[in-house]
């Protein structure tokens, strides 16, 4: 029996299928790109949800800058940039969890976490609960 990814794995695994998307469609310039199938994302968010309270802020900054990432990149579809794809839907339960996460662990977070996670956030439309808001805004005032 292969032994279950750790936070690590399942982190790095969002950043590279991210940034491979990016690379396939910044090569190609085409709208024939599919999205990432929804199997292979619904395998990676229930591994990200066994290992959440492995979850430091790196990884929470990480995977949600991957999903942003992934769901900006899907809306431009067009190969004049334009934003006439479908979007990749960032799984609702992941980030719900990730939010939740964040805020716990806030105050270990360095100001890039803070500012990867906030943009993530931003990018996706996702308004931050006023208790990891003012979890972040702490962290950053007391860096």
């Amino acid at each position: 029996q292969e032994p279950e990814p750790d936070a690590l794995v399942v982190t790095a695994s969002f950043h590279r299928w991210a940034v491979l998307e990016i690379e396939s469609r910044r090569l190609s310039r085409t709208s024939a790109n599919p999205s990432p199938p929804k199997e292979g994302m619904h395998m990676m968010e229930g591994m990200a949800l066994a290992r959440m309270d492995e979850f430091g802020a790196h990884h929470c900054a990480l995977v949600l800058w991957s999903i942003a990432k992934l769901s900006k990149v899907t809306a431009r579809s067009g190969s004049d940039g334009s934003d006439s794809g479908q979007p990749y839907a960032a799984p609702t339960r992941l980030l719900a969890a990730l939010m939740k996460r964040s805020q716990r662990i806030a105050p270990t977070a360095r100001p890039r976490h803070v500012s990867n996670i906030l943009w993530a956030c931003a990018t996706l439309g996702h308004q931050p609960s006023s208790a990891l808001f003012d979890a972040l805004s702490t962290r950053i005032m007391n860096t």
